[in-house]
């Protein structure tokens, strides 16, 4: 195996009698020496510093459980693979190095380099990584970067990950003297997609994948459903047709009639998929004046609950909006706020503008997402498919050399509904059937979680830890306990089983009590076989010829 000396003979002969700590105030600084400018991935490092962790400890992005304390300090590592991928590492001390790698995917647009994103694989003595999706960008959905730039959409669809990770790994064995025995990538949303893609493309390059909320069909997700959610919910004027006041009280219905059926009465719908609720449950009538729906408002609403579709009734995208899923988060994604634009808008329109063509203004079509025509423009995407998207569900390299599959889903997630990542699993099992689907991919819904975390379902988790132990020792988990994070305490437990399995609570003593769950299987009813989506149906092989994407 290739090694990259950082100091000279006589110099490594002496470090052996320093600590950790001093060895890492040595080493560090020196990985800026090595030269990385050949090969698949050119890389320059630009800085390499110790850094102390304040006495509050390593900031928590995202749901990972960490204890903010683990480490004192860390070696930082920052710089960038040709052309724009940016990337910081962050390794702990040689001695608390547990010989492993995470890489912690962007998300949404990317663009920007938060360092924070290690934090949930440093603090657990890995060497973690994070990058900036292959460019650097306002924040928000800001697609500008990509305007004749197919080679920044390339880096941004897969390409990113891919050679950050190369990079990394030379950067890590140069460091410690060995490569990482182990890796594992997690990611939400985007980074949820990118997690998928290098299972799917670079099945060798990590052992576990910890996809949160992918958006694997970004294409489908950002432009066709975004779309359809922007067109259904149109008033005149652009305003809304459910405005915010009629989602808090459609909120309030649905937990009504939903909130107890999972046994526990704990403010979130335990599992839509047995909530019979409809719009027109709320339905204007002489009987029901007021707090109620307009014609036209349980009309939209019933446009929202369904996938889109085109003309022919043929499905573009496997579902719509999740019922109980209807909170802040919901006014954000679907909702005008005039002058701003709801998410869903924000996203079709920069994506139809910026990032779906190679050369702009000449090749755009149309970036409007009032426009789009659901029967007519969904072939004129295939490019951006091509780009962005990771919808095939043969994973069978990946698990062919040990790789497992832990994914999450927030049930409560009003952007990317959780009925796509079923409807994802569900395809795996109708093409390999479920034993060997099961045997290294396990899918957990998460009643109350919002997208990538947040809502008031319980969001944290040691998901890395489940996932290093199904890699490790061969064992699956059986569930995962989650929890809501307060001031730095693990509140709220609640266990959460395999799709699909459902949590129910006994109904006595306290739903806090992770003891009164049970797990009940309900199969998968009229969910199995998964219904067809069209724009799922041409040759992998065929969208995934990237040479015709420059």
């Amino acid at each position: 195996m290739k090694r990259f000396p950082l100091l000279s003979g006589a110099a490594l002969c002496c470090l052996s009698t320093f600590s950790p700590s001093t060895l890492a105030q040595t080493t560090c600084p020196a990985l800026g020496a090595i030269n990385l400018e050949s090969g698949e991935a050119p890389a320059k490092i630009i800085s390499s510093t110790v850094v102390a962790v304040p006495p509050s400890g390593l900031a928590l992005v995202g749901t990972q459980i960490i204890n903010p304390l683990a480490v004192s300090q860390y070696c930082k590592v920052t710089g960038y693979v040709a052309p724009q991928n940016h990337f910081e590492i962050r390794l702990p001390d040689p001695g608390a190095w547990n010989g492993k790698m995470y890489f912690a995917a962007c998300q949404g647009f990317c663009g920007t380099l938060n360092g924070d994103f290690d934090n949930a694989g440093l603090a657990q003595g890995y060497a973690a990584v994070t990058s900036n999706g292959g460019h650097f960008s306002a924040p928000g959905f800001d697609g500008l970067w990509g305007a004749s730039s197919p080679q920044l959409q390339q880096d941004f669809g897969y390409r990113d990950n891919h050679v950050v990770t190369v990079a990394a790994k030379k950067i890590i064995e140069a460091y410690y003297g060995s490569a990482p025995r182990r890796s594992y990538m997690a990611g939400c949303s985007k980074g949820g997609q990118g997690v998928l893609e290098e299972a799917l493309s670079y099945p060798d390059e990590y052992d576990g994948i910890l996809p949160f909320a992918p958006v694997y069909d970004y294409t489908g997700k950002g432009v066709i459903h975004a779309s359809w959610v922007t067109q259904a919910n149109r008033a005149a004027g652009d305003g809304n047709i459910i405005d915010d006041a009629a989602v808090d009280l459609v909120h309030d219905s649905v937990l009504a009639a939903c909130d107890g059926l999972d046994g526990a009465l704990d403010g979130v719908v335990g599992d839509p998929l047995t909530c019979r609720w409809k719009p027109s449950d709320l339905a204007c009538s002489p009987a029901r004046p007021k707090a109620c729906l307009s014609a036209p408002q349980v009309h939209a609403l019933t446009q929202l609950y369904a996938p889109p579709t085109n003309r022919f009734g043929q499905l573009l995208f496997p579902t719509g909006n999740t019922v109980g899923s209807e909170n802040a988060e919901w006014k954000l994604w679907v909702n005008q706020h005039l002058p701003t634009r709801s998410f869903n808008y924000q996203v079709a329109q920069q994506q139809m503008e910026f990032l779906d063509f190679a050369r702009w203004p000449q090749d755009i079509l149309n970036s409007d997402p009032y426009r789009f025509d659901f029967t007519r423009d969904p072939d004129k995407l295939q490019r951006g498919r091509t780009l962005y998207d990771s919808t095939s569900v043969d994973l069978r390299a990946f698990a062919a050399r040990g790789g497992k599959v832990l994914w999450q889903h927030g049930w409560a997630d009003a952007s990317i509904p959780a009925k796509s990542s079923i409807h994802y699993y569900l395809r795996a099992v109708q093409q390999y059937g479920l034993p060997y689907t099961s045997s290294f991919f396990k899918l957990y819904l998460l009643p109350g979680v919002t997208h990538c975390g947040g809502g008031p379902g319980s969001d944290h988790s040691d998901a890395l830890s489940a996932l290093d132990n199904w890699v490790e020792r061969g064992q699956a988990p059986q569930k995962i306990m989650t929890y809501q994070l307060n001031n730095g305490a693990l509140v709220r437990p609640r266990p959460v089983w395999p799709f699909p399995g459902v949590a129910h609570f006994s109904g006595s003593g306290s739903p806090d009590d992770p003891a009164g769950w049970a797990v009940i299987d309900r199969g998968f009813g009229s969910l199995y076989p998964p219904a067809r989506v069209v724009t799922y149906e041409r040759p992998y092989s065929e969208v995934r010829d990237r040479s015709k994407t420059d």
